[in-house]
């Protein structure tokens, strides 16, 4: 596959992953036309979106056929017809390789779709570590920050955090309560680190 040298003047790279779900385990497209991306265009993504994905048969022997694979990426406009469409390289079914393209998009864009496409009807492709992000130019893969994190998660009421003067307070009345020895697991022998801790023998 010939790469194209960065182009500081018109190439651009994002990074956030766009998509919610993804993940770097392989799955396999149901036939040989598969979509595996479906987002919402908000105009705040920016003029040019990046695919990329994994296609990954190393680890299937059954599918090591005679054939390739590539991704597609195409937008919509709000009644559904396709306004651009962009395709990334083919990749061999018998090899790893990242397929990805980029597309650019107008302020009638509704919808970006990603499909897997075949060369063959009958062959199924395998893919892993799908990726839409802002920008030109694919980077490598990473989960998208929301998946990672439930900020809200991270949150508590004002209510709920103490503060300062509390703190100061109760520093000073901590007590220390020892452990009860008997339900404390015990590690044993020369190397404490290679024995299993037990509670009461157990």
């Amino acid at each position: 596959v010939q790469v194209q040298p960065f182009n500081k003047l018109s190439d651009t790279i994002g990074g956030r992953n766009l998509l919610l779900g993804t993940s770097n385990q392989v799955v396999q497209a149901n036939n040989w036309n598969t979509k595996v991306a479906d987002i919402k265009y908000d105009k705040s993504l920016g003029g040019t979106l990046c695919a990329s994905v994994m296609i990954n048969n190393a680890d299937h022997a059954s599918w090591l056929l005679q054939g390739s694979a590539q991704l597609n990426l195409q937008t919509l406009d709000k009644s559904g017809n396709i306004l651009a469409r962009a395709s990334g390289h083919y990749v061999a079914y018998n090899a790893n390789g990242l397929s990805w393209c980029s597309i650019s998009i107008d302020d009638n864009t509704s919808d970006v779709q990603a499909y897997i496409w075949t060369n063959n009807m009958n062959q199924n492709a395998f893919y892993s570590c799908l990726k839409i992000e802002k920008g030109s130019i694919a980077t490598d893969w990473t989960p998208a920050p929301e998946d990672k994190v439930n900020v809200a998660d991270m949150r508590k009421p004002a209510s709920d955090v103490a503060g300062i003067e509390e703190v100061n307070a109760k520093q000073d009345t901590i007590g220390y309560t020892p452990a009860d020895d008997s339900k404390v697991a015990h590690l044993s022998g020369t190397n404490n680190f290679d024995t299993i801790p037990t509670v009461n023998n157990t």
